[in-house]
């Protein structure tokens, strides 16, 4: 029986691995460490790296932020007390 890795499992988020890996080369080709791009945009370093090995998903929470930063996903961060659901609630039709 094979093991399933997080190598090899199909990703939930959106995200191309091969845009993850575009991403990497880009920072690498540049100079830029994980750790600088991380203070530079309010991120840790484990963000960052968690982010662009795979290690997180980016479905909410810090990963989600990091990714839309990176431009690895389209959404927008909002912080949670600021955070306003758009849609309006119909009311049940009398």
């Amino acid at each position: 029986m094979k093991k399933t890795t997080s190598h090899n499992k199909p990703r939930t988020d959106g995200i191309n691995p091969a845009d993850i890996a575009r991403v990497r080369a880009e920072m690498l080709a540049a100079g830029i460490s994980h750790s600088a791009w991380g203070r530079e945009n309010g991120f840790t370093r484990q963000q960052v790296s968690d982010v662009l090995t795979g290690r997180r998903l980016c479905l909410r929470g810090a990963g989600h932020a990091v990714a839309v930063a990176l431009g690895l996903k389209v959404g927008r961060i909002v912080k949670v007390r600021n955070f306003k659901p758009v849609h309006k609630h119909q009311g049940a039709a009398a």
